[in-house]
């Protein structure tokens, strides 16, 4: 190197150019100032992130209307623990219900389920008496139901609090009906008259041929509900009127006003306890339990040609006074022939009641009856309640009697019928009546009139009257007679008893004598009654003798 190429010779002592220069050289790595900024933004971030996890999930809740939910106050409760708060409120896109968004509490994420229920809290006044009367200081406020399932954000609101709570010991079960009654959430299910749940709500099937019912019992009473345990409707009085006369369960005073369900294991049957969610057949009665016992059933059909007023669907068939079916359908139908009318009513029997005694086989039912037919089984209409006129089918046997059978379009075996007592007294008073309307009435009047001319002409003869005084005064002369010789044959007896009183009492002289006396003692007496009613009523030789009055 040259001098001329040194800078620090290149000017002179004194020369500014003289002057050392810094030389500047590129960073080899990161100022340490930055370190700072970038350490607040990641604490920052940190804090930022700890705040929004802990603020918790937000959720939905639709509700048919918002009365008493604002937001920033209305809080979500469970158990009476806050869990989180509304944060806003609005009007749902389809403008019928209200959108509100909660935020919960982040330990609560894990119970937000497709299975958990909300609703609002409010005072009611309800079929369960009267709650929520607390939120009339505090507020209204929402409550949870939290249950297990799948992970939801979204949920539909309850109009009106669950009747059970899904933490509450006890069983579920559904009950299927054809019809509900009285029934209404919230209705008592009671097992010997003590309360042991309640019904939690009802839908109608898809065909509508049924309805559904949900129940809930509590524990210990589960226990209770056994595999053949039968349900029935105790829903308000019930009261009925038939053949059989009057007919009242009253149930308790809740199962009146909200209706209600009864159950009970039949007795003598050891059943396992029933499974939750089980499925039961609810029964209209306690009677109908009975009914549906006799699963066996013939059809048969009754042809009646007189009023059946008074007979009704579900009358009692018996047979001498043992029940053994029930009118199943009334109707009208004209006949084949003439279009005579007729009346067919088809009965229902139970062939389980019907009993045969010893061991040999008789054959089917319908065989029995077959057999009881030809025998002179009919079937007639009775008076099975004087005060309601309510009728009842009795079958009874008329012996003696072949089957006569009625053509009719029903397709069912049929069992001939008798016309009622009264009917039958009608028939045989019109038989009579047209008996008596061949009698020659009008002859035999003429001829009575006749004969009565007859006798009042010989009554009023002049001739009459004088024949009558005569023969009273031959019987005075008859009555002297008859008492002269009654006092002629008082010494007369006399001396027979002194002449024959050395013969023994038993002796047959004496008792022939006595005999002998006593008859000429009575036709004595005769006389002379005889006498004395010719002489106090001369004309009775002809009329008779009056009678006395009463």
């Amino acid at each position: 190197m040259s001098e001329h190429d040194d800078p620090l010779n290149a000017a002179e002592p004194g020369d500014p150019a003289a002057i050392p220069q810094a030389a500047l050289r590129p960073s080899r790595g990161p100022s340490l100032f930055w370190l700072i900024p970038l350490t607040a933004a990641i604490i920052g971030a940190w804090l930022g992130w700890q705040s929004y996890t802990a603020r918790g999930p937000e959720v939905t809740l639709t509700f048919a209307r918002g009365d008493g939910i604002e937001a920033g106050k209305t809080m979500v409760r469970y158990k009476a623990v806050d869990i989180g708060q509304v944060i806003t409120i609005g009007i749902a896109p389809d403008l019928h219900s209200v959108e509100v968004t909660a935020r919960i509490k982040p330990e609560f994420v894990e119970h937000l389920t497709d299975k958990a229920r909300f609703w609002v809290v409010r005072p009611r006044i309800g079929t369960q008496g009267v709650s929520g009367l607390s939120t009339l200081v505090s507020g209204a406020y929402i409550e949870m139901d939290p249950a297990p399932g799948e992970p939801a954000r979204r949920f539909v609101g309850l109009e009106t609090p669950p009747i059970v709570t899904s933490d509450a010991p006890g069983r579920s079960y559904l009950l299927r009906a054809t019809t509900l009654g009285s029934l209404q959430p919230g209705s008592p299910i009671t097992y010997k008259g003590i309360e042991v749940g309640e019904l939690l709500g009802y839908e109608l099937s898809d065909d509508g041929e049924e309805v559904s019912v949900h129940i809930f019992v509590r524990d210990p009473y589960t226990r209770l509900v056994r595999e053949n345990s039968r349900f029935w409707l105790a829903s308000g009085i019930d009261l009925s009127i038939g053949a059989d006369g009057l007919d009242l369960r009253t149930p308790s005073l809740q199962e009146v006003l909200l209706g209600g369900l009864q159950f009970e294991a039949p007795p003598g049957e050891d059943a396992p306890v029933a499974a939750d969610r089980a499925v039961f057949e609810l029964f209209e009665s306690y009677a109908a339990i009975a009914e549906a016992a006799f699963t066996e059933r013939i059809r048969y059909v009754l042809y009646f040609n007189e009023s059946v007023r008074g007979l009704t669907v579900g009358a009692p068939v018996e047979f001498r006074g043992i029940k053994l079916g029930a009118v199943e359908r009334i109707a009208l139908e004209l006949g084949r022939d003439e279009l005579k009318p007729l009346i067919p009513v088809v009965i229902t029997l139970h062939p389980q009641r019907l009993g045969v005694s010893g061991e040999e086989k008789v054959g089917t039912a319908e065989g029995i009856v077959t057999r009881l037919i030809e025998q002179g089984l009919k079937a007639r209409l009775q008076t099975g309640n004087l005060l309601t006129g309510q009728l009842y089918i009795d079958l009874t046997l008329a012996a003696g009697s072949k089957p006569v059978y009625v053509t009719g379009a029903r397709n069912l075996p049929q069992i001939p019928t008798l016309p009622t007592e009264f009917g039958e007294f009608k028939n045989n008073a019109n038989a009579l009546l047209a008996e008596l309307r061949r009698f020659p009435l009008d002859q035999i009047g003429i001829h009575a009139v006749n004969a009565l001319a007859a006798l009042e002409r010989t009554v009023n003869d002049p001739g009459i009257g004088a024949a009558v005084r005569k023969a009273g005064d031959s019987f005075t002369a008859i009555e002297h007679l008859a008492t002269g010789f009654e006092q002629a044959l008082v010494p007369l007896r006399d001396d027979l008893h002194q002449a024959l009183g050395g013969l023994r009492a038993d002796s047959p002289l004496l008792l022939r004598m006595n005999e002998t006396l006593h008859q000429v003692d009575a036709a004595a007496r005769a006389l002379r009654e005889l006498a004395d009613q010719i002489g106090r009523q001369p004309d009775s030789v002809i009329w008779g003798k009056e009678k006395a009055d009463d």
